[in-house]
């Protein structure tokens, strides 16, 4: 009996612990511009950002980062704003933004991302 148990014991905490959730603290956009590491060039110009109301921090650790324009399949749609927990304590969020193509080419989009 006193080796019966303890087996079962080890077996259902291996089991469980695949039941802790994996879900982080904030949300991560998988808009293809922020996640991409090749060059985003466009021909048109971005429309303006949207004022977007950013409410109440959800913890004190939490950045507001703000909404932007993207380019899909032909057509501007507005990624919204959102909260999200800093990564480290010091950590600042530079927000993504479209320049002007030095070459004079349309725009080209720098995606956001924390220092």
């Amino acid at each position: 009996m006193r080796f019966g148990i303890l087996p079962l014991i080890t077996a259902g905490g291996v089991l469980l612990g695949g039941c802790v959730s994996h879900h982080r603290a904030y949300v991560e956009t998988t808009e293809p511009v922020t996640t991409t590491t090749r060059t985003v060039v466009v021909t048109e110009e971005p429309p303006p950002p949207r004022t977007e109301m950013e409410g109440t921090a959800p913890t004190e650790a939490s950045v507001w980062i703000a909404g932007y324009w993207s380019r899909v399949h032909g057509s501007w749609v507005w990624v919204p704003g959102h909260w999200e927990v800093r990564p480290r304590v010091n950590a600042v969020w530079v927000p993504g933004h479209w320049d002007t193509n030095p070459e004079g080419k349309g725009w080209i989009w720098t995606a956001g991302h924390w220092e």
